[in-house]
């Protein structure tokens, strides 16, 4: 067989067909998984279309070709053994920036260039449909064609008013895409962008054409590639290229294996291991790491090879050292990922880290677990937990989180400071809602009035009463480890309190007060503790005393030694108050900085639904200073006495706090069931609805 590498340009400019067997799967790559990596290699390659004479062409993939017997046509004919999906895509993609082109009239010089990669010119064929340069399987044909032929996506979009096939939703998302690319440019710079996307799709994107010779067996091969064989990974790749690199360079091959890559050759470097929505070998993780941390960038997952391959051309190591240090640091992946032989605190952060699911903090640990001693690591941590965990507990978005590690990893850079004084540093400084580091107000607010047990997972729920558990340890109580997996999570006040816990024989309203208050305090914190699954099941409904006396007797949990001997809305906030304060103990952070003095007077908001918001947003960075609880008593005197307003109503209405009625309910329903809102009483109204009314002197 012959291997050649090929630009689309020479791969698709000649007259040629790729024939797609009949024995060969339908058309199935999909957005997420595929059209989408796909432009985003595209909009790479653009962006460094021109920026370096030696700038490599994106590479694709392969493609595995064997050519058609007997053929008599003018038009070269080429079975597609391997990588029609990949093939057939291509086509879509031109196709569809061609179309694209020809509606916004961008210059017709371009048009052709990309009418010749999708069409062939053969005037003597007699079947039209030797026009197409990719012919896909039976199913996919009609389709293909008229996703090819169509012209624009609305003229493809009206044949199939309902039901349409992939094939026909990829060329109508390369349409929109491309549509939506061009249309951020100005017009006067519109026809630069589109004249270097002709180029990148002609010359700066790269597929490895595999021609089998006469003696190859299609069929064996193919079977092996898609039924038999196993995919390549990137870490694959990863080794078949530095070991290529090893043997031009006339290295030792076989010793430089021995003491840099044996070792990630094992079962446990190849297990699955699961990132957010991406599920890959523990060695492709570490790789991506590896990469971010070297290069202080994000790493695509479609494009750690590339990635790899680029550091390797540009680090400006000697391979050997490269090897060396790419070993060294998969040994510190390892020590982090398994907590062998680390110190106790060490391994506690990071089981609380796996919690969090927090893995792009991971090219920072790698850096500082290879570089700093132990002390400066155990400081790094400190930091790195309280920051993290704080703004868990107040909800606080981890969206920025990977462009906020790659800032602290340029910060990191070889210098005069310290790691751990970089990071106290780096954290505090942060100003902006995205990365603020919360204050003790802001956790004793978060403990106070959150339902955490609802917009928290258990586990995160088991961490934070755990570390106020474990802060609570004094010198005179015994130490004792607990596996938090085997403890639960209980309510103090059941969840099914209406049945077990009825309220007091008083008045109409005291009663849906004290039941509104219920309510509003039943999933925070105050009213959460850790007991045993036997425990839990035995006490869960029972009356207060019983209840008392049972966890008092059985639990050695610190969290579980000072329980009231009544237990009401009182006593739930009390506690939460008290935790509050220990969590801000356990978890400290600098001292106020101008950001967080000018944070303290304004207002945390959270949405009254956590599954659609479930974060709090501070209101820092508003031109001026508001505060709901004003807005709340504002609104409720500019109604008749004993008015009782919902939530929804306050929030709706205009006040000098917020003349546009644009407060957040969630942020009226926080400050009602802290009950800290001077002259309102929180009640509910005939729906049962949290609500509010003026307190009565």
């Amino acid at each position: 067989m012959e291997t050649k590498p090929l630009t689309l340009i020479h791969l698709f400019r000649r007259e040629v067909r790729f024939v797609v067997p009949l024995f060969q799967r339908p058309y199935v790559w999909a957005r997420e998984e595929n059209w989408e990596p796909l432009w985003q290699d595209v909009m790479a390659a653009w962006h460094l279309h021109g920026q370096a004479e030696t700038e490599a062409p994106h590479f694709l993939g392969a493609i595995v070709l064997d050519l058609v017997k007997g053929q008599t046509d003018t038009t070269e004919v080429r079975q597609v053994i391997d990588g029609q999906q990949r093939l057939t895509t291509l086509q879509l993609l031109l196709a569809a920036v061609r179309d694209v082109a020809s509606e916004l009239a961008l210059p017709e010089r371009n048009i052709k260039s990309l009418q010749r990669l999708t069409v062939n010119d053969d005037e003597m064929s007699n079947d039209p449909d030797d026009m197409f340069k990719v012919w896909p399987t039976n199913a996919d044909r009609g389709a293909f064609r008229n996703a090819l032929s169509a012209g624009s996506a609305a003229a493809l979009a009206s044949r199939y008013p309902l039901e349409r096939p992939t094939i026909v939703q990829a060329y109508l998302y390369f349409a929109g895409t491309v549509r939506d690319w061009l249309l951020q440019f100005d017009p006067a710079d519109r026809e630069g962008a589109f004249d270097q996307l002709v180029s990148v799709l002609n010359h700066g994107l790269q597929v490895v054409v595999i021609d089998l010779g006469s003696r190859d067996n299609p069929q064996v091969i193919f079977e092996s590639l898609n039924a038999r064989g196993t995919p390549l990974r990137a870490s694959d790749l990863v080794r078949n290229h530095l070991f290529h690199e090893a043997e031009r360079h006339s290295l030792p091959v076989q010793d430089l294996y021995n003491r840099h890559w044996a070792r990630f050759d094992d079962g446990y470097w190849r297990e699955d291991v699961r990132q957010g929505r991406l599920v890959r070998p523990r060695l492709d993780a570490f790789l991506g790491h590896f990469l971010t941390m070297e290069l202080v960038q994000e790493v695509p997952a479609h494009q750690l090879f590339l990635t790899f391959r680029r550091y390797v051309r540009d680090s400006g190591l000697p391979l050997t050292d490269l090897m060396t240090r790419f070993g060294t640091f998969g040994d510190v992946y390892s020590t982090l990922d398994t907590g062998a032989g680390l110190a106790p605190s060490e391994q506690v952060f990071l089981r609380r880290l796996a919690a969090l699911d927090t893995t792009v903090i991971m090219p920072v640990l790698l850096l500082v677990f290879g570089r700093d001693n132990a002390a400066t690591r155990r400081n790094v941590l400190q930091v790195l937990e309280s920051y993290l965990l704080r703004r868990m507990i107040c909800r606080l978005t981890t969206k920025n989180y990977n462009r906020l590690m790659l800032d602290l990893l340029r910060q990191l850079r070889p210098g005069q400071q310290s790691a751990d004084d970089v990071v106290l540093k780096f954290l505090a400084g942060q100003t902006v809602d995205s990365n603020y580091w919360p204050s003790d107000e802001d956790v004793r607010i978060a403990v106070g009035a959150l339902p955490l047990y609802k917009q928290l997972t258990r586990s995160r729920v088991r961490i934070i009463l755990d570390i106020a558990n474990r802060q609570l340890q004094t010198a005179s109580t015994e130490q004792i480890i607990h596996d938090l997996d085997r403890l639960t999570i209980e309510h103090l006040l059941p969840q099914a309190w209406e049945q077990h816990w009825p309220l007091a024989a008083t008045g109409t309203a005291s009663r849906a007060e004290e039941s509104a208050r219920r309510h509003g305090l039943l999933h925070t914190l105050g009213n959460l503790t850790l007991t045993t699954q036997r425990l839990n099941q035995s006490v869960s409904n029972g009356p207060w005393v019983a209840k008392r006396r049972e966890i008092l007797e059985r639990s050695a949990l610190n969290i579980n030694r000072s329980l009231p001997e009544e237990w009401d809305h009182r006593a739930i906030q009390t506690r939460g108050a008290s935790l509050a304060s220990v969590l801000c103990d356990a978890l400290p952070r600098p001292a106020a900085t101008d950001r967080a003095a000018e944070h303290h007077e304004e207002t945390l908001e959270v949405d009254d639904d956590p599954a659609a918001t479930p974060e709090i947003r501070s209101a820092a960075g508003r031109p001026s200073r508001r505060n709901v609880a004003k807005h709340i008593l504002a609104v409720l005197q500019a109604h008749p006495v004993g008015a009782v307003l919902t939530v929804s109503q306050i929030a709706n209405a205009a006040s000098p706090e917020y003349p546009d009625a644009d407060v957040s309910p969630g942020a009226v329903s926080q400050r009602l069931r802290a009950g800290n809102v001077s002259g309102v009483e929180a009640t509910t109204n005939s729906a049962g609805s949290l609500a509010a009314t003026l307190r009565r002197h």
